[in-house]
């Protein structure tokens, strides 16, 4: 049989606080051992992008000084500080190659915003800079509820501290706020042959506040194989209803085919995707 990776949910059936502290220090080290990898693979990418030979540079007294700094006592406690997000892949190039950084300032006709969403949409640079992410939820990988992204979508990645990477759409106005020092290319695995996990997402639909137009959804859902978790209506004063579902879909495609039904159904107004708190 496939052996399990421990996780938290174990301790619920655990008896002993014996047995709850073996569990917690296996999990910590399979979250340092993650760590330590993912952030070997995000500094070794990164230096990459700047062309830049990875192991010169991992010697000397500019190193040395680095890991005393970060509190390293070696270059696997570096990856795993990285890989927590407590270091930069940029702070590393700064303080090893100062003169190897460019920093280049956007057009000022330009925003930020459509910047960003311009690199997501259309990314051109070659998969050895990108860090690829599924639909699971990876020890250090984190999709934002704020904007519940789905395979499919356009996203961006940024390194939390403490948190590994954290997903985020790549028109998320939280994004926008984010520190773009921390910024990642990320990018979705190619699909497989396996069934993807599904992932939720909210829709908001306004219609017209007519009897059975709430199970006709119900209907759209259940042929499109989406899975309702919550659903909240209330009606208007002009005699208008709003309804906000969360469901479960595998990628963009399926919650594509769910919102052009919804959008057919006669009493439908309009269909939008919302962010949690919209």
């Amino acid at each position: 049989s496939k052996t399990q990776t421990p996780n938290k949910d174990w301790l619920k059936f655990c008896v002993t606080s014996r047995a709850k502290s073996k569990i917690r220090a296996l999990v910590k080290a399979e979250q340092r051992k993650r760590a330590s990898e993912l952030g070997h693979e995000i500094l070794e990418r990164s230096f990459r992008k700047e062309g830049l030979p990875l192991q010169k540079y991992f010697e000397g007294p500019k190193f040395e000084k680095l890991l005393k700094d970060e509190g390293c006592s070696n270059l696997e406690d570096l990856y795993t500080r990285i890989g927590y997000g407590k270091v930069t892949p940029q702070h590393v190039i700064e303080e090893l190659i100062p003169e190897k950084v460019a920093k280049v300032e956007a057009p000022e006709n330009e925003s930020f915003l459509s910047k960003a969403f311009k690199a997501a949409v259309n990314r051109t640079r070659k998969s050895s800079s990108v860090i690829k992410v599924d639909g699971m939820n990876d020890v250090l990988v984190r999709y934002a509820k704020c904007c519940m992204p789905i395979p499919g979508d356009p996203i961006l990645g940024f390194i939390s501290r403490g948190r590994g990477i954290t997903i985020h759409r790549a028109d998320c106005e939280k994004a926008f706020e984010m520190d773009q020092a921390r910024a990642i290319d990320v990018e979705w695995n190619k699909p497989s042959n396996e069934q993807p996990p599904e992932r939720q997402v909210r829709l908001r639909v306004m219609s017209q506040d007519k009897p059975g137009l709430l199970k006709a959804m119900s209907e759209v859902f259940t042929s499109r194989g989406a899975n309702i978790l919550n659903v909240q209506a209330r009606t208007s004063r002009d005699l208008r209803a709003v309804s906000t579902f969360d469901i479960s879909v595998r990628d963009i495609k399926q919650l594509n085919d769910v919102m052009s039904d919804l959008q057919k159904l006669a009493g439908v107004i309009e269909v939008t995707r919302s962010s949690v708190g919209d």
